[in-house]
């Protein structure tokens, strides 16, 4: 033990100092040549891979080229590989404004246009493409935030001087940190608040992470853009947008309605622009067009309307939604419609806005459209199979379970055994059905409050499992105190502490998100052990009394109690994606509500006696 930790330890640092002991050459869906990968850095959520050629030149990386763009003129660009599928531009830039030209075709640039000289903050600073779009348009003030290190690392040192090092630009300022936690502490706020397609095929690459919680994309995400405006501020968003990606601008513009409605705008039509590139996106590259959504804190002018209509008649862009015009019906019953709840249920996919509660911006499939064979006329079959897979896994588990621990139990030769502990077979399925519940929703929720997936796993994770075991271990250390080792008043306590830790949990997020990433991790951690505590003790208490009943049969309550936690690690997941994370956990204290009954009906002196 103490060597594995001491190689851990060793190849940890040596993976900082980039001389990993262990290394990949490479990924299934990295076919990268090797004389074209530059450079690679990993940190603990990411692996970070430069590849290209410096000296060939090619139609530049944009992700909504207009197709007015000089084929003829080319650009030197490196690219970034974020975990193999997502990836982000490092443009050469020598300080020539006029080598970028090619910025100004981009439709994810359109608010520079209507808001010059502005203060700009940028989520999501990737390969520093929309920094050098606001240098570009002459932008007073800039703020990049990147929640990667590495990647802000990459940018502004091995491939500083190839980028122009945009962070000595006095204008520039580059802050490593957690987007939506950053702006909520901030006094500032912003002409400009600029996301351009964060978090896309990173959070679909296998199909299964469409279900990956996502903090930005939430009312209450929105609600603190918003507020950071200055009065004659703009939200800019970029999301894939096409006759087979509808989904991802529909949710965009839910959230902008619902979000201006919750500000107090009567008409949200008036504050709310689509614009969407034709020649398709990134460059080209893809079959799918660029939507670039504006959500202005006043109504747009005329002025703004007109430059708008000019700039997309002259790039070739269209005018998706404007208070002037609109393309498609069904997104001006989107933003006039007071019942969005109703509307909502004519539509193939699920559009309504995701709250920190339902943070699943990628999840748009409705449960009761599983087998429509239509379905893909609108959306791509992305998350069809991960739904598909999802549901798969789960069958194969529940069969395996029943065939390999319930089967045996159910159909023993001694029905004493089956009979008399019915209870706690019970009882072990509750909780193991409940501790996986608890522990993935505070999982979902975490994510949300500390900002990534790593932070909210492995800070539950590891409270969890610490607390559990000290109250599995207190429960044979304090067997000899005439209160304490009452079973039924620790069952008892746990039920009052799932119960305080559900109602407290949404008051301590809401007043806390504005907090540094180290104190919510902390205070995460604070909160989280004393529940952890409780959880711990329900399994050896049942042990326990498993071992008064039937030493025989003790071997099978574990197996019941491991095989009902696997079961409920996907259950848990599809109950969020339908009903939210809260749902998920009150059917966990639900399942330890059962486990309570179940406890006392097996401590009767009939049951014991069976």
């Amino acid at each position: 033990m103490l060597g594995l930790i001491l190689f851990a330890s060793l190849n940890s640092f040596l993976v900082y100092k980039n001389q990993d002991l262990i290394k990949i050459n490479g990924m299934l869906m990295d076919p990268v040549p090797d004389n074209e990968r530059l450079y690679e850095r990993w940190n603990s959520f990411s692996r970070i891979l430069v590849f290209g050629d410096k000296t060939v030149l090619h139609r530049p990386i944009a992700w909504g080229l207009s197709a007015k763009w000089p084929q003829a003129k080319k650009v030197s660009e490196l690219i970034v590989g974020i975990d193999s599928v997502a990836h982000t531009p490092l443009t050469q830039f020598n300080g020539d404004l006029h080598t970028v030209d090619h910025l100004q075709y981009d439709v994810v640039n359109t608010v520079h246009l209507i808001r010059p000289n502005s203060s700009v903050l940028i989520v999501g600073v990737g390969g520093g493409r929309d920094v050098l779009s606001s240098l570009y348009y002459h932008q007073k003030h800039i703020l990049g935030i990147e929640v990667n290190d590495r990647i802000l690392e990459t940018l502004t040192g091995p491939f500083g001087d190839y980028t122009g090092h945009l962070d000595r630009y006095p204008q520039v300022q580059l802050v490593n940190d957690e987007a939506r936690s950053f702006i909520a502490r901030s006094q500032k706020k912003f002409d400009i608040i600029q996301v351009s397609l964060i978090d896309t095929f990173a959070a679909t690459a296998s199909g299964g992470f469409v279900f990956t919680e996502n903090s930005l994309y939430t009312l209450e995400s929105w609600k603190i853009f918003m507020e950071h405006l200055t009065s004659r501020g703009i939200f800019s968003v970029s999301r894939w947008y096409g006759k087979k990606r509808l989904g991802e601008i529909y949710r965009c513009l839910t959230l902008a309605t619902t979000t201006l409605r919750n500000l107090g705008v009567e008409d949200p039509r008036r504050n709310i622009v689509i614009i969407a590139s034709q020649d398709g996106g990134y460059g080209g590259r893809t079959n799918w067009n660029v939507g670039n959504l504006l959500v202005s804190k006043q109504p747009f002018s005329e002025e703004d309307l007109n430059i708008l209509d000019a700039y997309a008649k002259e790039k070739g862009f269209q005018i998706v939604l404007s208070p002037r015009t609109v393309s498609t019906p069904s997104l001006a019953s989107i933003v006039s419609t007071n019942n969005l709840n109703k509307l909502a249920d004519n539509f193939p996919i699920n559009i309504l806005p995701p709250s920190d509660d339902s943070p699943f911006f990628f999840h748009m499939l409705k449960l009761k459209n599983f087998f429509n064979p239509k379905l893909e006329q609108v959306e791509t079959d992305r998350e069809y199979w991960a739904v598909l897979t999802l549901w798969f896994l789960f069958i194969v588990v529940l069969i395996s379970s029943f065939c390999f621990i319930l089967f045996p139990v159910l159909f023993s030769p001694d029905r004493r055994l089956t009979v008399g502990t019915l209870p706690l077979l019970i009882y072990f399925c509750s909780i193991g059905l409940g501790f996986m519940f608890i522990e993935i929703s505070q999982m979902q929720r975490l994510i949300v409050f500390l900002g990534h997936p790593i932070y909210g796993l492995s800070v539950v994770l590891f409270t969890l499992l610490l607390g559990s075991a000290a109250g599995s271990y207190s429960v044979s250390i304090l067997s000899s105190h005439p209160w304490l080792n009452k079973p039924v008043l620790r069952l008892g306590g746990l039920l009052i502490a799932l119960i305080l830790f559900g109602c407290l949990t949404s008051f301590v997020i809401v007043h806390f998100r504005n907090c540094s990433t180290f104190a919510r991790i902390s205070l995460s951690t604070i909160v989280l052990i004393p529940l952890g505590f409780f959880l711990g003790m329900a399994f050896p208490i049942g042990m326990n009394l498993g071992q008064i009943s039937s030493k025989l049969f003790t071997p099978w309550l574990w197996g019941v109690n491991g095989a009902a936690s696997v079961c409920a690690s996907i259950l848990a997941l599809i109950l969020s994606l339908n009903w939210g994370i809260s749902a998920t956990f009150w059917a966990g204290f639900a399942f330890y509500v059962v486990a309570f009954f179940c406890y006392l009906l097996a401590t009767m002196p009939s049951t014991q006696n069976t």
